[in-house]
């Protein structure tokens, strides 16, 4: 299961183990997040939602149900860890979710790390390097500065196995 690394923040070069614990339990997770795509590649990201809830309980993320706000574009914060969580599909890219996610992330107090739950490919196309793209444009912008640590993205295949 490949997760990648982007830092806004020069002089930090790999994530706190805070994250390395989250993207751990995450990878887990990588058969049955899997299990959610479509015959034809579609992401149901309730779907994945639903299998990544449990691992949120066990990591103490407070979701938008509990009494921690959280902003739509997130689906979890843990406090304690500084890390908020999103989770994405094929819009993670064509319809910038996961740029919206980093801007919520960024503005939200304590948080310091995003972790992007986001599929390898949407239907015919690739979707986690074009996000891991993104987020290198917008580190390497000019006049852009985040109040955001890094963000790391963790992808989940969307092919079908045997």
């Amino acid at each position: 299961m490949p997760f990648e690394t982007v830092s806004f923040t020069p002089t930090v070069t790999s994530p706190s183990s805070a994250v390395r614990g989250v993207v751990d339990a995450i990878t887990l997770e990588h058969k049955a997040m899997s299990a959610t795509v479509g015959a034809d590649g579609g992401v149901q990201v309730a779907a994945v939602y639903d299998v990544l809830r449990p691992v949120m309980d066990r990591l103490e993320f407070a979701t938008s149900t509990q009494s921690t706000f959280t902003p739509s574009a997130l689906r979890g914060l843990a406090p304690e860890r500084h890390v908020a969580l999103s989770v994405h599909g094929g819009r993670a890219h064509t319809n910038n979710e996961v740029l919206l996610s980093v801007l919520a992330a960024a503005a939200h107090p304590g948080v310091d790390w995003l972790v992007s739950v986001v599929p390898e490919r949407y239907k015919n196309g690739p979707t986690l390097t074009r996000v891991h793209d993104q987020l290198r444009e917008l580190r390497d912008a000019s006049g852009i500065d985040l109040d955001l640590v890094g963000v790391t993205l963790v992808g989940f295949s969307t092919t079908t196995r045997t």
